[in-house]
């Protein structure tokens, strides 16, 4: 919950008005999408909520970890070497170029 309203605010914050929200875990991403599913998580929602009207096209989708390589990967460094602040704000970091190169052309294909 901490790491998806850190995420609908920084998109916020940078002015992101299209997101493609992607996720392994679908219990937040189905409380965002289906509120009304999930009545026990009522709060949970309108937390998320005064993120989410702010964006004038938003969506959410489950997928695995192999799918999202490049996300679990920056994650996994930040934690490791405790990074603090974004450091990924301008671009992805050069060591995962490759990954994003592969992904950009599988993508086209």
């Amino acid at each position: 919950m901490c790491c998806m309203l850190w995420s609908l605010e920084s998109m916020v914050f940078h002015r992101i008005n299209h997101v493609v929200f992607a996720a392994e875990e679908a219990d937040i991403l189905g409380i965002m999408s289906r509120p009304m599913a999930w009545p026990s998580y009522k709060a949970h929602f309108w937390e998320l909520n005064q993120f989410l009207v702010r964006f004038s096209n938003w969506k959410v989708e489950v997928v695995s970890r192999a799918a999202n390589r490049g996300a679990f990967l920056i994650a996994q460094s930040a934690l490791e070497d405790h990074f603090h602040q974004s450091y990924v704000a301008s671009s992805h970091p050069f060591w995962l170029h490759g990954l994003f190169e592969n992904e950009k052309s599988s993508a086209s294909m």
